[in-house]
């Protein structure tokens, strides 16, 4: 019968500091590439909203209830004809659900 409650031996590595140094400095820069990254590829420090689907999770609410906001209650989003589509500015957003 095997003996599972034996834990495997456990491997350390010891860097000299220089290494360690320099591998936390590529583990930091790699992880904030990745970051900023990620923030320019989801446009999330962008002031605007394109897309009624993005302005509605945005204000947490379903296409309906932002149709019901935009046509009824004058929520500020601007219609781009051309290229037929809806943006907002989170800002102004933010600020017209306060009146509610």
């Amino acid at each position: 019968m095997i003996n599972m409650d034996k834990s495997a031996p456990q491997l350390k590595v010891v860097l000299d500091p220089e290494y360690t140094a320099a591998l936390r400095e590529t583990v930091m820069t790699t992880i904030t590439d990745a970051v900023e990254a990620a923030r320019e590829q989801t446009g999330i420090d962008s002031q605007w909203i394109a897309s009624k689907k993005h302005i509605a999770q945005w204000l947490d609410v379903s296409t309906s209830t932002l149709n019901v906001l935009i046509n009824q209650r004058g929520l500020p989003v601007t219609y781009l004809g051309d290229v037929d589509m809806f943006v907002a500015n989170k800002h102004e957003l933010n600020e017209f659900m306060k009146t509610l």
